[in-house]
């Protein structure tokens, strides 16, 4: 049984994959759709290697398509997802999907290979939305989260579960309550963390490692 920070063995892994495939100049198209090949695949087998608590190689295999994703729409003109016809493509797929899991109860993102294929689909149609609807775009909290989105995603565990031991001992088990709280605290915490690591030159170091390793090199090899 993988343990509360299987994500985070899981990030270090697809780090090291990926700056190598970066390295090697595969186009990121293929990467892309390789990666979601290597998901849907990996979908299909229900028993997986695990490491302990360390890794979980099953949603490490997952989960692939997705961070090959992430860096696709970061580092690329994504103007394809952003099309009219994927907007509807993706909301259609995504209608179909509630729909699923409303009227017959069936989770599709469980399912394989159809769950890799239903879990992009939605993807690109949150990203589309967001692009689409300026009242989305522009709200301050999501621009907020969007810049801080892996600060966010690396420490949301460890403050969120803090505040569920502090919470409890206070008395407060309000399910709406407790999510508000740790949203906030979850959001903000790693946000002003991030700022204070920026000031002290630090942030790079521990959220970009190879970012700032190639700075580094970079630096000496204009000073030699």
């Amino acid at each position: 049984m993988y343990g509360p920070y299987w994500y985070l063995y899981v990030l270090v892994f697809y780090y090291l994959i990926f700056y190598r495939v970066i390295q090697s100049g595969i186009s990121d198209k293929t990467r892309l759709l390789s990666s979601f090949g290597i998901s849907m695949i990996g979908s299909v087998f229900l028993v997986y290697p695990d490491f302990g608590e360390w890794l979980s190689i099953g949603h490490a295999i997952e989960n692939f398509a997705f961070f090959s994703l992430g860096i696709y729409i970061s580092k690329t003109d994504f103007t394809v997802i952003l099309s009219n016809t994927s907007f509807w493509v993706t909301f259609i797929g995504t209608i179909v999907s509630a729909i699923c899991a409303i009227v017959f109860d069936v989770n599709l993102l469980t399912v394989p290979i159809i769950g890799t294929i239903t879990a992009g689909t939605m993807t690109i149609f949150t990203v589309n939305l967001f692009e689409k609807v300026m009242a989305l775009s522009n709200a301050k909290i999501f621009t907020l989260c969007g810049k801080y989105s892996l600060e966010i995603y690396l420490t949301h565990c460890f403050i969120t579960a803090a505040n569920r031991i502090i919470l409890i001992k206070l008395g407060i088990t309000m399910f709406g309550v407790n999510v508000l709280v740790n949203f906030i605290m979850a959001t903000f915490i790693p946000v002003l963390c991030a700022h204070i690591l920026k000031k002290i030159k630090l942030h790079e170091y521990i959220f970009r490692p190879f970012t700032a390793i190639e700075k580094r090199k970079s630096q000496i090899q204009c000073k030699g």
